[in-house]
């Protein structure tokens, strides 16, 4: 263990693979390193989670527990994986000493505690649509873990949601299970208080012999948390002791924050004391959630203005489209049908003047002579009211005669008699 209390920057581990460059954090099991990965020609920046005797002294852990507690963490975090909001996991050396195992790095700018910091100091709130987007990718980890893996958080806080760019966006990932509660391989004690205080559920904190029961709510509570805290840029209960007393209820919001009455009956919700009032699952929060997003923007062909529909204005939308569409299909082919019928009656189809002179020109169009008018005629007016007499109709050419017979010329030759016959 002497080479893990000697590590600072520069140090390299797994034969040089790994060179440490700073120290980010620590925690209850290990020490969280950023590292530059050496693989030949290509080099990237990983994390590193290192055990540490120090650390886990501080928490009150053997060397041994810690290190049975390093392995347990990774292999759940293996069992999270592949999930587009659980950070992942590169290597295993949890069996080297010192034991660590490697994660993509993120950056600790990038957490939502760092992102409230930063809206803070510029005066600002963080917009309220990117809060629900981030939850949503909070609630869907969450779904994993508590329904595929069968494990839960117990560390859920601002601190452990980092964003990551990702498909044009920011989504949200979650970090750090080193207080995870794993029924198949028990990290922590189901009784023992692990994590942030002021994030944990009170039924947590019951004392006197009785076993807290461990579900899906005691992650949801911390959700609402850090919900809470990244909407007003305060938590919810100013102490453990507040959020042990049932009477005493959650801090209001700024008056600045005001929250539509949808988004304070979910805060409410999450935060309840009382479990069987509070969600239980991580999947209704999320759809929640996801009901709370603002219509889809469309644009008003009256007012030229954009206008904000929801679903029913999008069907709207949609059936208006198709219906115009079965009119122009509708329109062209009567069209057509007329066409023909006015051609098979002799009579001119629309738009053919029979007495314009035809073109001697073979390069212009046949569909321009025929459906469009010269540009240099006018309307015929209408016509007026008078004694005049009508005008005459164009004379009609006369028919040309018909051609005369062609006479053909008979020749009748004498036969020549019958030998023995008489003259």
């Amino acid at each position: 263990m002497a080479s893990a209390l000697s590590l600072q920057s520069g140090s390299t581990l797994a034969a040089g693979r790994y060179r440490l460059v700073e120290r980010l954090g620590s925690g209850s099991s290990g020490t969280v390193y950023l590292a530059i990965e050496c693989g030949g020609r290509w080099q990237r920046q990983v994390a590193l989670k290192v055990l540490c005797a120090p650390a886990a002294s501080a928490a009150g852990l053997s060397l041994i527990e810690a290190r049975r507690r390093l392995r347990a963490e990774v292999a759940l975090l293996i069992r999270c994986q592949p999930h587009p909001h659980w950070v992942n996991v590169l290597a295993d050396h949890t069996a080297a000493t010192p034991a660590f195992f490697v994660m993509e790095y993120l950056p600790a700018s990038h957490s939502l505690a760092a992102l409230l910091q930063r809206a803070t100091q510029a005066g600002r709130a963080v917009p309220l649509e990117d809060c629900r987007a981030y939850f949503v990718d909070v609630c869907a980890a969450l779904v994993h873990l508590h329904e595929q893996v069968g494990a839960l958080h117990r560390d859920l806080k601002l601190e452990n949601i980092l964003l990551v760019p990702t498909e044009g966006r920011l989504r949200a990932k979650l970090i750090d299970l080193g207080c995870a509660h794993d029924p198949r391989a028990p990290l922590t004690a189901a009784a023992s208080v692990l994590g942030t205080p002021l994030y944990q559920a009170p039924e947590l904190f019951e004392v006197g012999g009785k076993r807290p029961a461990l579900q899906p709510g005691i992650d949801l509570f911390a959700l609402g948390v850090a919900l809470f805290s990244l909407l007003a840029g305060a938590y919810p209960f100013a102490t453990a002791a507040q959020i042990l007393d049932p009477d005493e209820p959650a801090a209001a919001l700024p008056p600045e924050r005001h929250l539509p009455t949808p988004w304070q009956s979910l805060l409410a919700r999450l935060l309840q004391k009382d479990p069987t009032q509070r969600y239980s699952r991580a999947a209704a929060v999320a759809a929640d959630l996801r009901r709370l997003a603002p219509p889809v923007p469309c644009a008003t062909a009256a007012s030229g203005k954009g206008a904000r529909c929801g679903g029913m204005g999008l069907w709207a939308v949609a059936i208006a489209s198709t219906l115009a569409t079965s009119s122009l299909a509708a329109g062209w082919a009567w069209g057509t049908k007329a066409f023909f019928q006015q051609s098979a009656a002799g009579a001119p189809p629309p738009g053919v003047d029979l007495r314009a002179p035809l073109s001697s020109s073979t390069s212009q169009p046949k569909a321009a002579a025929v459906h469009a008018p010269p540009p240099h005629r006018l309307p015929r007016p209408a016509p007026a009211a008078s004694t005049a007499a009508p005008a005459p109709p164009l004379p009609v050419p006369p028919s040309p005669p018909p051609a005369a017979p062609r006479l053909h010329r008979v020749i009748l030759r004498r036969a020549s008699p019958a030998p023995g016959a008489a003259p």
